[in-house]
């Protein structure tokens, strides 16, 4: 995510058309997370949150690293190369500040679908316990609700 983050605004070296900053600030961070999400299933809900902003601060500080400090990440030998202007770097640094919301509603829908579509075994095994406990008490109350047979009338005497 932080790659096709940092490609976006720099365009010389972007898989995309020119222009397209939107779709990988608004695209790529949900399309990754829905996958951490989808992976991160058996866990809580609080713990697919920590994954959430775990993902953000590792790829925005990737992010950082390569437009802030190329030399040290090995992108440009020599800063007077590097095609970008401050302008862009303030527009990451801002565009940062959106990566986090994205990220989270990414991560909990990943989650949402995995639960429906790849539940985990702990949860297959409480749901047969539900679908048995159910049975059983419907079971319970259509013999209460069974009309009781009626008494046969006494000889009088």
């Amino acid at each position: 995510m932080a790659t096709f983050f940092f490609i976006s605004f720099f365009p010389e070296y972007s898989p995309f058309a020119e222009g397209e900053i939107g779709f990988s600030i608004i695209f790529l961070p949900i399309t990754v997370s829905f996958v951490v999400g989808l992976l991160a299933n058996e866990f809580e809900v609080p713990v697919t949150v920590l994954i959430s902003i775990l993902l953000v601060i590792i790829s925005v500080t990737i992010a950082f690293l390569a437009v802030f400090h190329p030399v040290i990440s090995g992108i440009v030998v020599d800063p007077t190369d590097l095609p970008s202007t401050d302008e862009q770097r303030m527009s990451m640094v801002f565009s940062a500040l959106f990566i986090m919301p994205l990220t989270l509603i990414g991560t909990i829908l990943g989650k949402a679908v995995g639960a429906v579509i790849l539940p985990s075994e702990e949860e297959l095994i409480e749901r047969r316990w539900l679908v048995e406990r159910t049975r059983k008490w419907h079971e319970a109350l259509a013999k209460r609700d069974e009309e009781p047979e009626e008494p046969k009338s006494r000889p009088e005497t």
